[in-house]
């Protein structure tokens, strides 16, 4: 049984860039992980009628996280995803290689696993792809 989660604008770019795009409408479990990925890369209180909404892994550039750190941002980003709507399950990661934060997330929706994956490094990019798909 699919589950209508209405459609809405892409914000992301087909390679995973931070571009809306009022031409490409996504439908089905992508509103669900962009809505996600959205709330992972907008600030605190930067929707008025939502205050506290909104993580911004991207005030992590030019950072030093610890192994604390980034265990608690994981933890932070997991809240974030369980209160996205659709959203019945998630695990988040936060690691960094080569001096790049990748937050790599697997959200479960009632379809299945996904997994959306953020890096904010120079070229920030955000990916989805339903779990066990090749990258």
């Amino acid at each position: 049984m699919a589950i209508d989660y209405g459609d809405d604008l892409s914000t992301f770019g087909p390679d995973g860039s931070i571009d809306i795009d009022f031409d490409s409408v996504v439908e089905g479990p992508h509103v669900v992980l962009e809505a996600v990925a959205r709330r992972w890369l907008m600030s605190s209180g930067a929707l008025p009628w939502s205050p506290a909404e909104g993580v911004n892994v991207l005030r992590m550039i030019n950072a030093d996280p610890s192994p604390t750190d980034l265990y608690r941002l994981g933890e932070l980003l997991e809240g974030e995803a369980l209160q996205e709507p659709g959203v019945v399950g998630a695990s988040v990661r936060a690691e960094l290689r080569g001096g790049v934060l990748f937050i790599v997330g697997r959200l479960e929706l009632a379809e299945g696993s996904y997994l959306l994956t953020v890096e904010t490094g120079e070229a920030r990019r955000v990916l989805f792809r339903p779990l066990g798909e090749a990258a």
